[in-house]
Formats: structure tokens, C-alpha cells, sequence
């Protein structure tokens, strides 16, 4: 419990409402799946579909809202996203109005479709703003970039280490023997 209280304190307001709203969703849809599978099966339709025909209800509306939170989708895509999840939430509370019994059971079936509805309203409304790209930032990164590629081709290869000299006349006889002969310098000798 701790840990998703930390999660949800970790999420930005708008991915808040995103959860809520995708929690309101599960609850619409699972109410409305009861009374429209009890709806079909007092209206005589067989019991497969029965089963399957409130699924394409609530999975319609699941797909809109999957594609209504898109980030950057097209303007079509949206507002066509938009018509079909109130084309389904318009069927799936006359479902759940019909469904219900008395008046006070109507309007409860119809509230969580509803709810669903305004909530999906709410979180578009809210969308989370693209925030524009500061020009000073922008060029001052293109800068340092440049600057380390720069930087980067003009280093120099390191130079080896210079060895320790020798501590004793033994180590520098080992060292001497190691090298080979010694250059002989072209200058004249005894000068």
C-alpha cells in the first residue's frame, strides 16, 4: 500500500489523471458489462453473444481512450477518437439505463458511463502542455557540442611514463642491458 501511495505521489498531475480516469474506465466497464450481458439475455439473444456483444461495447470505448492520450496524434485521429467513445458511452448507457429497474437503479447504471465520459473530458481538457524550447538553451547546447567534438580530435596522444630510475648500481646494470647499446653521440669525444 506504501509503495503505490509513493508511486502515485511520483507521477505528474496530469499522468493523476490519466490513473483516474483509467480507473473510472475499469469501473464503467464493468458495471456496464453486467447489465448489458443481463439486458441480452432478457431480450432473448443467444449466450454467446450475450457474452461478446457488451465486450465490443467497452472495448471500443478502452480503444478511444488508449487513442485519445496518444502524445502529438493528429487533429482527425483525436476528434474521430472522441465521436466513437461517446458513440459508445451513448450505447452503453441506454443499455445501462434500460437495464436498471427502478428510477434511483437507472440513474446509478447511467452515472458510471457518464462519469467515464466527463472524466475522459476532464484529462483532455488538461492535457499536458509541450513546452517550448528555450532559444538561448537551445544554442547554447549546439555550442558545447561543437566545442566537444572539437576538443575531442585536437587532444594529443598521451606520453608514456618516464621510468623510475634505477635505487641501486645492480638495477641500473639490469636497466642497461635491457636497452641494448647505448647511441653514441656525433659529437667529437674529449671536448
Amino acid at each position: 500500500m506504501i509503495q503505490s501511495i509513493q508511486y502515485l505521489r511520483s507521477l505528474t498531475a496530469f499522468q493523476r489523471t490519466r490513473f483516474s480516469t483509467t480507473l473510472i474506465m475499469l469501473v464503467a466497464a464493468f458495471v456496464s458489462y453486467g447489465h448489458q450481458r443481463a439486458l441480452l439475455a432478457a431480450w432473448g439473444v443467444d449466450p454467446v453473444a450475450q457474452y461478446a456483444v457488451p465486450l465490443t461495447v467497452d472495448l471500443l470505448a478502452i480503444t478511444c481512450n488508449i487513442a485519445l492520450h496518444i502524445p502529438d496524434v493528429a487533429r482527425r485521429g483525436f476528434w474521430t477518437s472522441l465521436v466513437v467513445l461517446i458513440l459508445a458511452v451513448a450505447v452503453s448507457g441506454t443499455a445501462n439505463f434500460i437495464a436498471g429497474g427502478t428510477l434511483g437503479a437507472k440513474c446509478a447504471n447511467l452515472w458510471t458511463v457518464l462519469a467515464y465520459l466527463l472524466s475522459e473530458f476532464v484529462t483532455a481538457a488538461v492535457r499536458a502542455r509541450v513546452r517550448a524550447k528555450d532559444p538561448v538553451r537551445v544554442a547554447a547546447g549546439t555550442k558545447a557540442a561543437v566545442t566537444r567534438k572539437r576538443t575531442a580530435r585536437k587532444r594529443p596522444a598521451r606520453k608514456p611514463r618516464t621510468p623510475k630510475p634505477p635505487a641501486t648500481a645492480a638495477e641500473a646494470n639490469v636497466m642497461l642491458e635491457a636497452a641494448g647499446a647505448a647511441p653514441v653521440s656525433p659529437a667529437p669525444a674529449g671536448r
